[in-house]
């Protein structure tokens, strides 16, 4: 469909291109003022059409991605009920064995056993993002200090409050994500450099437009149609009480959400 908005635009463009150039070639016979005026009439309907072709784009687009929400939702709705019947029929036929491996499978598939880090609360919500991302065709890699129980402990950040913040940056990479069909990327660094300790969330999709940047953070502020943003501003004001520095940067290549803590003084590693 895009491809077929764009020929179509690019046919307009030439089309119209072509009338004025006719125009000047044989306008002596027109006279002046009527080349003038056409060329005017020609220009503003050109910038109209594309205007227009634009806007359909952008409608499409948008359909598309509530498509593609509601087939995910009802994915993961078909196959916990699957999961539901597949336990329940096992149970009633007394097939022990198989209910055991079919419960060891299925945690197999969604990271039940997986150990990341050794921050416990961190590593729930981490698999809970390998096992989102998986569902949606996401990459998702990180690279975390080792101890990063031990490093946490030395700012002023609680693990409730790291997962907190972490959760949001990365429901929000996931869903700017959703406008991408494919060659989707995720990736969460947590390092100590010196005495600081910094939390970045990346993602590869569109970049933001400064005025974006500018709102993110407001209370209510969303790109989505519901227009209910609360997680960017909820890490905003979790940020502002701990004293720390969230920057984004956003480039043609990535959009990155770094988090600054410092390492207190009493508490030096």
């Amino acid at each position: 469909m895009k491809e077929g908005l764009e020929a179509v635009k690019i046919d307009i463009i030439i089309f119209q291109i072509l009338i004025m150039i006719y125009l000047f070639t044989f306008g002596a016979y027109l006279g002046k003022v009527f080349i003038i005026l056409m060329v005017i009439i020609i220009s503003v309907n050109l910038i109209f059409v594309i205007s227009l072709i634009e806007k359909i784009h952008k409608k499409i687009l948008s359909e598309r991605e509530i498509k593609n929400r509601l087939l995910m939702f009802y994915k993961g709705k078909d196959e916990s009920l699957q999961h539901m019947l597949n336990i329940k029929e096992l149970y009633i036929k007394g097939d022990k064995e198989g209910l055991l491996n079919y419960i060891a499978k299925s945690q197999r598939e969604y990271n039940d056993d997986l150990i990341i880090c050794n921050l416990e609360i961190l590593n729930i919500i981490l698999k809970k993002y390998i096992f989102i991302c998986k569902r949606n065709n996401i990459k998702f890699t990180y690279k975390l200090e080792k101890d990063i129980s031990n490093i946490i402990k030395k700012t002023a950040i609680t693990p409730e409050e790291l997962c907190t913040i972490l959760g949001n940056l990365l429901d929000n990479s996931v869903d700017i994500l959703f406008r991408k069909l494919d060659n989707k990327e995720i990736f969460l660094r947590i390092e100590k450099k010196d005495f600081k300790v910094i939390i970045s969330v990346s993602n590869n999709g569109d970049k933001l437009r400064e005025s974006i940047k500018g709102k993110m953070f407001n209370l209510g502020f969303s790109t989505k149609s519901n227009n209910r943003g609360m997680g960017l501003f909820i890490v905003s004001k979790l940020v502002s009480s701990l004293g720390a520095v969230l920057d984004v940067y956003s480039t043609d290549k990535e959009t990155r959400f770094e988090l600054i803590l410092d390492v207190l003084e009493k508490n030096n590693i």
